[in-house]
């Protein structure tokens, strides 16, 4: 019997190797999937917006300098941000 014993060791060596293998394998197979999705979702956060136009009088067509603008919500009409126009 001391003759099998190396090929019981190598075997279980094996066994033990394929599993640990296949975990590992799983295992970065998540990490990588998660880590594409927050790198993603981070690349796709939309970090400002611009609005540009020209401010004009209604009725004489003129532009209009230093004229202050608010942007509100939609919903309830809250603030969220404001500014002021330039003279051009």
């Amino acid at each position: 019997m001391p003759i099998n014993r190396p090929n019981e060791f190598l075997f279980s060596y094996l066994v033990v190797s394929k599993i640990y293998t296949q975990f590992n394998m799983r295992t970065t197979i998540v990490l990588t999937t998660i880590l594409q999705f927050l790198i993603l979702s981070i690349s796709n956060a939309q970090t400002g917006v611009a609005i540009y136009g020209l401010i004009k009088d209604k009725n004489t067509k003129t532009a209009l300098p230093y004229v202050n603008v608010v942007l509100k919500t939609e919903t309830d009409n809250s603030f969220v941000t404001g500014t002021v126009s330039t003279h051009s």
